[in-house]
């Protein structure tokens, strides 16, 4: 759910920055103060939303460029820039976890020293 919740925020904020830059001062002036809060919560969630996006396979990075792009125009790259760095972290620590787990899990297997075959099998592996 979380990969359209991107989505979702993301056709928000641009509504509210289309509506900031129309004609009618009333809505300027209330679109000026939603945005205050909308930046606050961006902010605070745009990384972890970009990186659910990133791995739904109907949106990938392709789509989080679009969409940072389509907000913030050139300055755009340094936020498609620091969603990567942080989701190739995230990889990297996921990956890590992995083969400790498999490793950790090989390790731990019931292998009796008592049954030849199981031992030598072990010994294999």
């Amino acid at each position: 759910m979380a990969n359209i919740y991107f989505r979702g925020v993301w056709k928000v904020h641009k509504v509210l920055l289309n509506t900031s830059k129309g004609p009618h001062s009333f809505f300027t002036l209330m679109v000026k103060k939603m945005q205050e809060k909308f930046k606050k919560y961006w902010a605070e969630y745009y990384l972890i939303l970009s990186c659910v996006a990133i791995l739904d396979p109907r949106y990938k990075l392709n789509y989080v460029q679009y969409c940072f792009t389509t907000i913030y125009g050139t300055p755009a790259l340094n936020f498609v820039q620091t969603v990567l760095t942080n989701f190739k972290l995230l990889f990297d620590e996921y990956f890590k976890n992995s083969k400790f787990t498999y490793s950790s899990l090989a390790d731990s297997s019931n292998v009796s020293d008592n049954d030849p075959i199981d031992f030598s099998l072990h010994q294999l592996n």
